[in-house]
């Protein structure tokens, strides 16, 4: 009995059948031979071929899933030019959307069989148009793209398809390693190697999609200048794989050689953590835990006696202070003192002795030793990366002298630097409790703006005007800060005033342009925007604005196009570029590509933790134009729920 008979039985009672032709496939005892195994093989694939088309065919379907089924046969037999003449006559017929995206897709397969690419697109293309959840028609197209070196159009594919289902995590993989390679976009590739560790909190995946995903992060954080994660990536790597832990060594001479010392004790830490017995006990590993002790004693930890201990065992300068700070640990202040004085005299580049003199001086009660030490100490510190051990030394300075400006000042830039900004505030203040400082208001005026904190931002713009009337900067913190208060009238006029104090600074033309534009001034927003470009013509962010001003305004759409692909060569994964350029193809009635650069706008965005409302309500409006209504809702949706008192998408999704 051949395949195709078997399957026109099966057809009858499919479920009993399909099951029946799989157990003969998979018994170790079947009699009859590889060839009735291969004939079965075909035979269960055809009759899954008919399942395709639901489980209640009139007539007409029927024919249609016979005819089918022969082209499938067809296929199986390599004569592709047979099976297209039936499938580009069912591709007339009424069928249902899943059964007419299955019959393109077929005609795609044919047509990349016989190497006619671009027919074979087309035909994807317009599977997938049918049903979008349907895998196949996507890795067709992939593939088809790789194989042509159109890398931009079959990573965007791929990710097309993976919208529908975020649980595939051989795909992400793919993605991640097609992002980073051949795109060159960081940001994406990131994201869908984030994307698979995440899949894996909630289902098991494969041990070396993990391994390697995290080696991926690690050397795209350590580009990023992300260290402490890039560390944390390499050390889960190494869990997975231990031959990985010989990299945390050379990770750590290259972060000690610049100094990096916060970078280096985290990298040193997990190499540690992963030795085995033999290596713990070569010559090697006594300046490492000499290392170690060092920077644990810069941190007050407790494990500074336990390296310290270990590492006075190396032979090397090292382990002379290793010695010395074990001393001062143990409370022997007079000879560690002696020591440590030895040590600054001989190489003054290590911190860990400055801050033990410091900490013997203060135990002495020689306080302005101690304070000096302690300053001494901070700043080194804060230059080699370790910030919190920095704000740690300076402030034992300040209980010394709690008045000290300078200490203040230190402080209130290491606060900053961690996004502390109440605690920076209080320390900007603090070194200048008078405020007579006129770039101390402005920081200050600044930071409370950044915070969001409008009313302080004025209030400290106002007193800058008591003491400096004639600052540019103070009017334009004035003006952006107006600005983002709805103020556009009063914006504009502190803005004006800024540039009648200094003419040449393009950023004050760009903010007057931004608020020019919320009051419909459309005239003086151009005028604004191209002073800015002219003052720097090297600024995307300029490119992008009166790209887009032109595009919503329907107007100069050629111009528009120019600009925007400005922008877009300096700035290419930049998402708000990327919508711009979409609007403007949607614009131009181009709505295939309009939709490609929303697409990307929209990923790129989340690929950094943004979204964005009016991305979304533009790839409502392409969706919608493309007469897809299903898609069209879902972004609209997604628009709306960023911004709920938007009465047009709220409109466009009622209708």
């Amino acid at each position: 009995m051949n395949a195709i008979k078997i399957a026109y039985l099966a057809y009858d009672n499919k479920k009993e059948m399909t099951s029946f032709l799989v157990q003969i496939i998979i018994s170790k005892n079947n009699k009859n031979g590889l060839s009735m195994k291969l004939t079965l093989i075909l035979s269960l694939t055809l009759c899954l071929s008919f399942f395709c088309f639901g489980n209640e065919l009139n007539a007409q379907e029927t024919v249609v899933s016979h005819e089918y089924s022969r082209a499938l046969h067809y296929i199986t037999e390599k004569k592709y030019n047979d099976a297209l003449e039936i499938l580009k006559k069912l591709e007339v017929s009424e069928n249902q959307a899943e059964q007419q995206s299955h019959i393109y897709y077929q005609i795609a397969l044919c047509y990349s069989f016989l190497n006619r690419t671009d027919d074979a697109i087309q035909y994807a293309e317009k599977s997938i148009r049918k049903m979008r959840s349907f895998e196949k028609p996507y890795l067709l197209l992939f593939d088809l793209y790789n194989d042509s070196n159109r890398f931009d159009d079959s990573t965007y594919v791929l990710h097309n398809l993976v919208e529908f289902d975020r649980s595939h995590y051989e795909h992400y993989f793919t993605l991640g390693i097609m992002y980073g390679k051949y795109i060159k976009n960081n940001y994406l590739s990131r994201y869908c190697f984030e994307h698979i560790i995440k899949i894996s909190k909630k289902k098991p995946v494969p041990s070396q999609y993990l391994e390697n995903s995290y080696l991926y992060l690690s050397s795209i954080y350590f580009e990023e200048e992300e260290n402490v994660k890039a560390i944390d990536a390499l050390n889960m790597a190494a869990k997975y794989n231990p031959d990985h832990n010989s990299r945390f060594y050379n990770v750590a001479n290259y972060y000690i050689s610049k100094n990096m010392l916060h970078e280096a004790v985290l990298t040193i830490r997990y190499f540690v953590d992963n030795l085995t017995e033999d290596q713990k006990k070569e010559g090697f590993i006594y300046k490492i835990y000499a290392f170690l002790g060092r920077m644990y004693y810069l941190q007050d930890k407790k494990e500074a006696m336990y390296y310290l201990r270990l590492g006075a065992r190396d032979t090397s300068f090292d382990g002379t202070i290793c010695r010395a700070l074990f001393e001062e640990l143990a409370g022997n202040n007079r000879r560690a003192e002696e020591e440590l004085l030895k040590i600054v005299e001989k190489n003054d580049g290590y911190i860990s002795p400055y801050y033990a003199l410091a900490k013997i001086m203060d135990k002495k009660g020689k306080k302005a030793e101690a304070h000096d030490y302690y300053i001494t100490t901070s700043l080194m510190l804060y230059n080699s990366g370790l910030t919190g051990s920095a704000k740690g030394s300076l402030l034992k300075a300040l209980s010394i002298k709690p008045a000290e400006p300078k200490t203040h000042e230190l402080l209130a830039r290491l606060y900053e630097a961690e996004n502390k900004y109440a605690s920076a505030l209080y320390h900007y203040k603090k070194s200048d409790p008078e405020l007579k400082d006129i770039d101390k208001i402005i920081h200050i005026a600044f930071l409370y703006y950044y915070i969001d904190n409008h009313s302080l931002a004025r209030e400290m713009v106002k007193k800058g005007y008591s003491v400096d009337q004639n600052n540019d900067r103070l009017y334009f913190i004035d003006g952006i800060v107006l600005y983002n208060q709805n103020e556009y009238k009063d914006s504009i006029q502190q803005l004006e005033k800024a540039i009648s104090i200094s003419a040449e600074n393009p950023e004050y033309y760009f903010y007057l342009a931004m608020s020019q534009d919320k009051m419909d001034l459309y005239d003086e927003t151009v005028v604004s925007i191209k002073r800015a470009m002219e003052l720097d013509d090297k600024n995307p962010d300029y490119y992008n604005y009166l790209g887009y001003l032109y595009a919503d305004k329907n107007i100069n759409l050629e111009e528009s196009e120019k600009l925007l692909n400005t922008a877009l060569r300096a700035k290419p994964f930049n998402g708000a570029y990327l919508d711009s350029m979409g609007w403007l193809k949607f614009r131009q009635g181009d709505y295939k590509n309009a939709e490609r650069y929303l697409v990307r706008a929209y990923r790129n965005l989340r690929a950094v933790g943004m979204r964005d409302s009016v991305v979304y309500d533009h790839l409502g409006d392409i969706y919608e134009k493309t007469g897809d209504k299903r898609m069209a809702l879902r972004f609209w949706k997604m628009a709306l729920s960023l911004d709920k008192q938007n009465e047009q998408i709220r409109k466009k999704i009622e209708d």
